[in-house]
């Protein structure tokens, strides 16, 4: 996560009525958030005076302002970087900066108590694993959330991997439209049905109508997955994915409590 190829996604002006981004990125999209995006990237390359590391010479993304109240703290430049990411987080730096968040550039609280940093930037770090997929975060996951299964209890082959419960179609142009889809409620959770035998078992309702970047993100994944969309059945790796997704989304909403 240090290498320098690792920025947070944000913007000067939101589109959605709430903010949904200060999101983690690896590789910088081909149309960069649809020109309304700005990324920030931990370090700077530079070939002349930067520190080398991984092979590549790089200087703190940083202003001297920053970089003097690091040295003050004596922490390091990533230290830092994932407060700012934890704090874009926070509910309640959201709730108190909403209006800001929308329209311009909010500035992020600099504590000025070392532990108090720290604690701030463990959270970041932990949101960073958790947010970027490349990330190995098995360790931060419940197992128990969103299990595949049968209704009849039987094992799963087949058919039995393909959506078809209504989840998404072809619009105009080719364009992925999503579905009701079926779900069965419980008191605090969901069951997520890809067809009328199998379906993922014990997903929190806050974990089902999770948003990033304005889509609800598990009902998106499945619009696009649906049989008629796709053409074919789930692969294992897919299938798992969705439960992945799920159990990582979960821990984010925990991480930000």
């Amino acid at each position: 996560m240090f290498s320098g190829n690792v920025w947070v996604e944000a913007r000067k002006r939101e589109s959605y009525t709430e903010y949904a981004r200060g999101t983690i990125a690896r590789h910088l999209a081909d149309n960069f958030g649809n020109g309304l995006s700005s990324f920030f990237p931990l370090y700077l390359r530079d070939d002349q005076f930067g520190e080398l590391a991984d092979g590549v010479r790089r200087t703190p993304n940083l202003s001297e302002l920053a970089l003097r109240y690091i040295e003050s703290m004596n922490v390091a430049p990533h230290d830092l970087f994932h407060h700012a990411l934890a704090v874009l987080h926070n509910p309640a730096y959201r709730e108190a900066n909403a209006g800001g968040l929308r329209m311009g550039w909010p500035r992020i609280p600099l504590p000025d108590d070392r532990d108090a940093l720290m604690a701030s930037a463990r959270r970041g770090r932990t949101l960073a694993r958790l947010l970027d997929t490349e990330a190995d975060a098995s360790d931060l996951l419940d197992r128990k959330i969103a299990v595949a299964a049968k209704t009849d209890g039987s094992r799963m082959a087949g058919d039995d991997f393909s959506i078809t419960a209504g989840w998404g179609h072809h619009g105009a142009g080719k364009a992925v439209m999503p579905g009701q889809g079926k779900l069965t409620e419980h008191p605090d959770t969901v069951d997520v049905y890809f067809n009328d035998r199998a379906y993922w078992v014990n997903v929190p309702k806050p974990v089902w109508t999770y948003r990033l970047g304005g889509y609800q993100v598990l009902k998106k994944w499945l619009s696009y997955r649906e049989h008629k969309v796709l053409g074919r059945a789930l692969r294992l790796d897919e299938l798992d994915h969705f439960t992945q997704t799920a159990r990582r989304i979960a821990a984010i909403l925990e991480a930000t409590e």
